[in-house]
């Protein structure tokens, strides 16, 4: 009898009780399709999948509206193939139109952002108006509502695509607003798994390194809880809890400190101040406070930066004391991203 082809995540898996080491050992090419593949999350996605031991077979599918953006990165992910010494068993593809790319696929990655950095002014801005405050507003508040507004539609209709012609794909979402993305997909495609995905607990594993001032390689760690609102559990450097003789102590002087600084007059957090916008020259000392402020309370670190963290938990940017504790850029700076996401853009674009 002759097996029947199957596609997606279960095509290219063993049974657990069948393996050794690792769950999941590859045994066929792996399709992965980018959705805003014009994004700076793409090639350091891609260079991670080229160097996963087993994964020696593969194509990229690139898709973009953006044709500029899009024929760079082709040309970006060719040569991180060729770096990679991966020629003969990796290729890569683009379109600006996704029902080409989409069939076959066994994980799609969305990293699209609806309208670019034409409406993050207005995120930020009109909530502003009305006395609500924020660094980032890409997640949660009236500026993750705007932005999940125009983003959940554009999500859907990828999924239904994924559905018609790729069942079986795995969505893994790395847009924001991240829960409402997750959430929508969920009552409107359930037939698509989605999975949210942030870099926060790898680059915050590496911060907590330098806070403990150990060598990163030789701390233990584990985290736990929902994305963008994940608590490192427990934090080890030979056998030594990182928490109890390092961190906590360590903490709560830069908070006191960080107060007394505030209180001084020397913690902008406003990033409209021209003094103070490029984040080049600091008054202040301190930095990542309201973490800190929120380990000390509840006994573990938080994944998220202390400016997403400041929106999740508002008493931190309502709240006069709270806000002693807020510095600018992803510390809790007022308007981050309004003020430097078309810079960053543009920069990129230079490139």
């Amino acid at each position: 009898m002759s097996e029947q082809a199957t596609s997606g995540h279960a095509a290219h898996t063993k049974p657990a009780d069948s393996q050794e080491g690792l769950r999941g050992s590859i045994h066929r090419p792996i399709n992965i399709t980018f959705m805003g593949a014009g994004s700076g999350f793409c090639p350091t996605l891609c260079r991670d999948v080229l160097l996963i031991p087993g994964a020696d077979r593969g194509e990229f599918r690139l898709c973009d509206i953006d044709e500029s953006r899009l024929s760079t990165m082709y040309q970006v992910i060719s040569k991180l193939i060729r770096d990679c010494g991966r020629e003969d068993g990796w290729t890569v593809r683009a379109s600006t139109n996704r029902r080409e790319l989409i069939p076959g696929t066994d994980y799609a990655v969305c990293c699209v952002e609806v309208s670019g950095t034409a409406c993050v002014a207005w995120d930020n801005d009109i909530p502003l108006k009305y006395g609500i405050d924020q660094c980032i507003g890409d997640t949660v508040g009236p500026g993750g509502l705007f932005k999940g507004l125009r983003t959940v539609p554009v999500f859907l209709d990828i999924l239904r695509d994924i559905r018609e012609l790729a069942p079986g794909a795995i969505m893994l979402n790395y847009t924001n607003p991240m829960s409402m993305l997750v959430l929508a997909a969920g009552r409107a495609v359930p037939q698509v798994p989605v999975v949210g995905l942030c870099h926060s607990v790898q680059g915050t594993s590496h911060l907590l390194a330098k806070y403990a001032e150990v060598p990163y390689e030789q701390m233990e760690w584990e985290c736990a809880g929902i994305n963008h609102l994940a608590w490192f559990t427990k934090l080890r450097h030979k056998g030594r809890d990182l928490y109890t003789s390092v961190l906590y102590e360590k903490f709560a002087r830069e908070v006191e400190e960080g107060i007394r600084e505030a209180e001084a007059g020397r913690a902008p957090f406003d990033a409209r101040d021209p003094t103070h916008g490029n984040h080049i020259e600091k008054t202040w000392q301190h930095e990542d406070l309201v973490r800190k402020d929120m380990c000390l309370h509840f006994g573990a670190f938080i994944t998220e930066s202390s400016g997403h963290l400041s929106e999740y938990l508002p008493y931190y940017r309502k709240n006069e004391a709270g806000r002693k504790l807020l510095r600018l850029g992803y510390n809790g700076g007022s308007r981050f991203y309004a003020t430097n996401w078309p810079n960053w853009r543009r920069a990129a674009d230079e490139q």
